[in-house]
């Protein structure tokens, strides 16, 4: 999701690499340390207040999801195409 309140390590790699690459190219004279430079408690604690702690993707310092996939016995069965079938259609749209 685009609109992403997380600060999570696919961010702080980003911004990592952002500050290294300012320093080298002359754009800031001395890096910082981001770790140091942001204070997530108060948006952990209001994620946890909403309880929107997993409604947003997380994603590791490589961009890979670090969401875990729904195995076969967690995952929603889907209708099969006869119960589909059955469903009453849409007005204007064709049986």
């Amino acid at each position: 999701m685009l609109s992403s309140p997380l600060v999570d390590p696919y961010l702080v790699a980003q911004y990592k690499r952002q500050i290294g690459e300012a320093k080298r190219f002359g754009l800031i004279k001395n890096g910082f340390d981001f770790d140091s430079w942001t204070e997530l408690r108060f948006l952990n604690q209001a994620l946890k207040d909403l309880s929107l702690q997993d409604y947003w993707e997380s994603f590791d310092a490589t961009g890979k999801s670090t969401r875990v996939a729904p195995t076969a016995s967690s995952a929603q069965p889907q209708p099969t195409s006869a119960e589909l079938a059955q469903l009453p259609s849409l007005p204007g749209t064709a049986p």
